[in-house]
């Protein structure tokens, strides 16, 4: 162990025991990961300070993935963030939910049934292929963000987002297409770099 480093070493991660984990995989020691066991990473990913992981029914973090510094993942019901997708800062994927009408008891101390918890909300999240959220995005529970699609900084993300659209606003809406440059320069970056 080398407290001096910043991230941890490939054998401590294995020892702190990851689910599964790749080559050249970056965690900070001041990310706060639970259920590390439920937690599997892909190659070339890198996880920032402060982020807070719980694994929750599984956290499945595919190959080049980013997750910002102050991101929170709640993985109650299950995160899929799959290759080249990303969190910048502040973004927050909540894969449970409770109800705050008042119709349901809140908090985790109380049973997540019908009886207890009406209203509460499940439902794994899934970014696909080169999704990405821009700053302090929210995403709530049972979404998927399409492949390609991307969101603007502080965008409330309630339903399914379309692949390769620009969303923006609370909740989200489209604001334009996106660009698809990404696919052929991932392409030529992995044929230049085997």
């Amino acid at each position: 162990m080398n407290p001096a480093s910043p991230t941890y070493s490939a054998e401590e991660l294995a020892a702190l025991g990851l689910k599964t984990f790749g080559r050249d995989v970056s965690v900070s020691r001041l990310a706060s990961i639970h259920g590390w066991d439920r937690v599997s990473v892909g190659d070339h990913v890198r996880i920032d300070d402060f982020a807070v992981i719980t694994g929750g029914m599984g956290i499945d973090i595919g190959c080049y993935v980013h997750i910002s510094a102050h991101c929170a993942l709640y993985g109650g019901s299950g995160i899929t963030l799959e290759d080249y997708s990303g969190l910048s800062p502040r973004s927050l994927v909540f894969s449970e939910s409770d109800d705050l009408s008042g119709a349901s008891l809140v908090h985790p101390f109380f049973p997540k049934t019908p009886e207890w918890k009406p209203g509460y909300k499940a439902g794994r999240v899934i970014l696909r292929r080169f999704a990405q959220t821009g700053a302090g995005t929210t995403i709530l529970p049972g979404v998927t963000i399409g492949e390609g699609a991307v969101t603007g900084a502080h965008t409330l993300v309630t339903d399914d987002l379309e692949p390769w659209w620009i969303y923006v606003g609370t909740p989200a809406r489209k604001l334009r297409d996106r660009e698809r440059d990404v696919l052929r320069l991932a392409e030529e970056f992995h044929r230049l770099n085997p």
